[in-house]
């Protein structure tokens, strides 16, 4: 299924994508539903870090996480369409404006089950913002994979457990090579990143909002940038697929291209620096 979203003076428009004939509908989105949407947002944010926090999401987040995906759904999906994800599974692409891509789409709830619990969800965005570095990689055999393993704190013990159970999943694949970086540094990054087909990062990372190009990764002697991230386009190509598995990673603003060097959190950072996919 694909269904897209975007934004027209003040309604939003949903369209669901059908073989010869799309569905379109349209809900008002006027600076009030706006501001609804965003504190809802920030309201389901609130609870996933309590619940990282306390390294688990109670019955009572999960409840306070439901109602919020359900006002969001409300909000954002016109009763039609709801009708027809309700029954929907599989993959569901998602066509974003760049002014809702900050909207957390995986947590809508549609009284059952959360979307990203009944979909296999993907997403496009459209944007002004041109990419600073070609998409084109051919990948050979082996398939070449760097997983970084980053702990400066020193209070993720799992991360190094993590790296070593990727890495010894993929040593029984004769296809594929994967180097382990323990204590992987910000050269170190920089240097080899575009070396690779497939980059995994498990460790920490951070979102600023008052400056979403300093957010980033934090690796074994300092943090590389999602600003830096970006800058990193151009010459040889990115990585096919980024996986970063670190809190805050999926987090960003509207990409509203305020300017051409605007970068606004780590996925508009390796999109717009070519990498194809960023999980």
């Amino acid at each position: 299924m694909r269904v897209s979203f975007s934004v027209a003076g003040d309604r939003l428009v949903c369209t669901v994508a059908g073989e010869t004939l799309s569905q379109k509908q349209s809900l008002p989105f006027g600076a009030g539903e706006q501001a609804r949407v965003a504190s809802l947002g920030r309201e389901a944010l609130a609870i996933l870090t309590r619940g990282n926090r306390a390294r688990k999401l109670t019955d009572a987040n999960l409840a306070d996480l439901r109602h919020v995906g359900e006002e969001l759904l409300r909000a954002l999906v016109p009763p039609e369409v709801q009708a027809e994800l309700r029954h929907g599974s599989g993959p569901l692409a998602l066509d974003l404006d760049e002014a809702l891509v900050a909207v957390p789409w995986e947590l809508l709830h549609d009284g059952e089950r959360f979307l990203c619990r009944r979909f296999e969800i993907g997403r496009t965005v459209a944007t002004a913002q041109a990419r600073r570095g070609a998409v084109a990689r051919a990948v050979g055999t082996p398939v070449r994979i760097l997983v970084l393993v980053a702990d400066p704190r020193g209070d993720l013990a799992e991360v190094q457990a993590e790296g070593e159970a990727i890495a010894a999943e993929l040593d029984k694949h004769t296809a594929v090579r994967a180097r382990v970086s323990s204590t992987p540094t910000v050269e170190f990054v920089r240097r080899h990143l575009k070396d690779y087909d497939l980059v995994h990062f498990a460790g920490h990372a951070d979102h600023l909002p008052g400056a979403p190009e300093e957010g980033g990764w934090h690796l074994d002697d300092g943090k590389l940038t999602a600003g830096e991230i970006a800058a990193l386009g151009g010459g040889r190509p990115m990585p096919i697929v980024v996986f970063s598995n670190a809190c805050q990673s999926g987090r960003t603003e509207p990409w509203t291209a305020d300017s051409p060097s605007s970068v606004y959190g780590l996925a508009n950072a390796f999109l717009l620096a070519g990498a194809r996919h960023y999980v």
